[in-house]
């Protein structure tokens, strides 16, 4: 369904699958994308020099809808902070990316309820350090 005021996109232009509904809005192209094993990713994308590219917040939910993984991108590369999620709900991982690495401190989690930590470690520049 098109929010009102935003305008439908062909999805031949996007270059994107069917099952995928671009929108356009204030912040670029919002699209909603069903993927094969039924996950859901939304996203927003902008024309750049001819190529279009993902920008802005991104999200990705479970065939059953809840979360597994949220983050921004900038000039389709990730950034800032980004969390996943497992299936049963329990955090994955947190950290934070720059131009598309890894950097800084980065968390990781068991799948079990109580949220034990795995590991812990740092990067930079994508690079595993220390």
């Amino acid at each position: 369904m098109t929010p009102a005021g935003a305008m439908a996109i062909p999805f031949l232009l996007a270059g994107l699958p069917a099952a995928a509904v671009p929108v356009q809005d204030e912040t670029g192209t919002r699209v909603e994308r069903r993927l094969d094993d039924g996950s859901t990713e939304v996203f927003h994308e902008l024309a750049r020099e001819g190529l279009v590219v993902r920008h802005g917040s991104y999200e990705l939910r479970y065939p059953d809808g809840s979360r597994a993984a949220t983050g921004e991108y900038e000039d389709g590369l990730r950034k800032g902070a980004w969390k996943t999620w497992f299936r049963s709900g329990v955090r994955e991982s947190t950290g934070r990316y720059r131009r598309g690495r890894r950097q800084g401190d980065w968390t990781f989690w068991f799948d079990v309820e109580l949220e034990a930590k795995e590991r812990e470690g740092g990067y930079d520049e994508g690079r595993k350090d220390g």
